[in-house]
């Protein structure tokens, strides 16, 4: 007699990188691409009333009202977002914040304009989960990632670590495209997520968020792969882009870049599961027309798995 196990349980995920408003000038994008982004949408850093900041929030709103999320992982996010994040939807989900150390952004930051701390913020559904317990990671170079430990009503647990990555790796396009060994700094910070989900055991161990790595030849897609995690958005042939900079740009090497998915939705577990969807948000392929629309300078990425 053969026995088929049926997986009743769902589990769904948004991954976004929301922009901070401290990245968010002139200073950071190619006035090619861009030529007159003030005219769209005035710089006013801290200014929690933005036009930028509704549209940030206006589309983040619809998100969760149309799929109503059990996992929610923001990159980016600042300390006036999250107060905003807490009023509106603390009543159902778990709210957890961190913020990134000035030093882990000092080859990003415009001495000419302020800077603000920004970081991830998870949100888990109170509902879906029984027991959650959020902590605040620091990867030994300034940066910081949230590790949250949640049981589910069946008794599964779940890791799930929400990560943003800078892109020191990239620096130099040509060698990106080429090497396969992980620079000093990445390999840091992957060895010590890795470190924390080993220490602390689940049944799904989950790494979600913004890692400015391409897919097929990239080294931390390989490390990730290596160490057993296996990417959704691969196993669905999902490959379409998550960072539409890079659908704007004309450069040859950049149009080289066989995948530009930067956002990511990685899973490892012995368990049985099955992935019924992951979607990529790229309705609108010029990073203007995805500013103007969502506020943000990458696509939103969701994933179902059922287990």
């Amino acid at each position: 007699m053969t026995y088929i196990r049926i997986m009743n349980n769902d589990l769904s995920i948004l991954s976004f990188n929301i922009l901070a408003e401290t990245w968010f000038s002139n200073n950071h994008y190619d006035l090619e691409i861009i030529p007159d982004l003030n005219k769209y949408f005035p710089i006013c850093h801290r200014n929690r009333s933005s036009n930028r900041i509704k549209t940030v929030k206006s589309y983040l709103n619809t998100l969760i009202k149309a799929n109503s999320y059990d996992i929610i992982c923001l990159q980016e996010t600042e300390d006036f977002f999250n107060e905003y994040l807490i009023r509106t939807y603390s009543d159902h989900y778990q709210i957890f914040a961190v913020y990134h150390d000035y030093s882990f952004w000092l080859d990003e930051i415009d001495k000419n304009l302020p800077f603000y701390p920004n970081g991830l913020t998870t949100m888990i559904k109170k509902t879906k989960f029984s027991t959650i317990n959020q902590i605040d990671i620091k990867l030994d170079i300034g940066n910081h990632g949230i590790l949250s430990k949640c049981i589910d009503s069946n008794g599964n647990k779940f890791n799930i670590f929400n990560l943003h990555l800078d892109d020191e790796d990239e620096s130099n396009i040509n060698q990106y495209l080429n090497y396969n060994k992980l620079g000093r700094g990445r390999y840091v910070e992957l060895s010590s997520v890795i470190r924390y989900l080993n220490m602390n055991y689940a049944d799904y161990n989950l790494i979600i968020g913004d890692l400015n790595d391409g897919l097929n030849g990239y080294a931390t897609h390989k490390f990730l792969t290596n160490n057993k995690f296996v990417d959704l958005f691969k196993i669905t042939d999902n490959l379409s882009n998550t960072y539409p900079y890079i659908l704007t740009k004309n450069e040859d090497e950049y149009k080289s870049i066989p995948y530009k998915i930067i956002d990511k939705i990685f899973i490892k577990t012995k368990k049985k599961f099955v992935c019924s969807k992951t979607t990529i948000y790229n309705k609108y392929n010029k990073i203007i027309n995805n500013l103007l629309k969502t506020g943000s300078d990458h696509y939103a990425i969701d994933a179902i798995i059922q287990y």
